[in-house]
């Protein structure tokens, strides 16, 4: 999974590098692409164990988030 994130993180960040020229950047354009890779071990705040197990049916509330994003920044 981690492997995956910096693969296409990599990826990304070469295709940005590869677009990017002197003539873009002189006009303002400035493309960018990230990756946010987040765990949260209460996801849904719950006090203890038996509270998780009544309010979701489990006792394991950790989730993984991942974000993608990329975009292009224009200066006018």
């Amino acid at each position: 999974m981690i492997i995956r994130v910096f693969l296409v993180a990599g990826a990304a960040w070469l295709a940005s590098m590869s677009w990017s020229s002197p003539v873009l950047a002189q006009q303002g354009i400035r493309p960018f692409a990230g990756v946010r890779y987040t765990v949260d071990s209460n996801l849904f705040r719950t006090a203890n164990d038996a509270e998780a197990l009544a309010q979701t049916g489990s006792t394991d509330t950790e989730e993984t988030i991942i974000h993608y994003f990329a975009g292009i920044d224009v200066i006018v």
